[in-house]
């Protein structure tokens, strides 16, 4: 495989693997406020709850369903309109 420069080196493949675990270390486990918005908006995230409060209540669980549903649908519908 050439790069823009010519011969692909050892050296340049040694860096792309560093660039990539890198990437992958903080884009799963280093970025947790990254995360935590990805897992409300798919419905996973799961909120903790110390002894002070009280547990949440599951009346509005339809709500922010709806709510995920409508944002990544009027997503998908922007995304559409701008390839068209």
């Amino acid at each position: 495989m050439l790069n823009r420069y010519g011969k692909r080196t050892t050296q340049g493949i040694l860096n792309d693997l560093w660039n990539a675990l890198a990437r992958y270390y903080l884009n799963n486990f280093a970025d947790g406020t990254k995360q935590d918005a990805m897992d409300l908006l798919q419905g996973h995230y799961v909120s903790t709850v110390s002894r002070d409060m009280a547990a949440p209540s599951k009346s509005g669980l339809l709500e922010n369903y709806a709510v995920g549903t409508t944002l990544t649908l009027l997503g998908i519908y922007l995304i559409l309109g701008v390839f068209r």
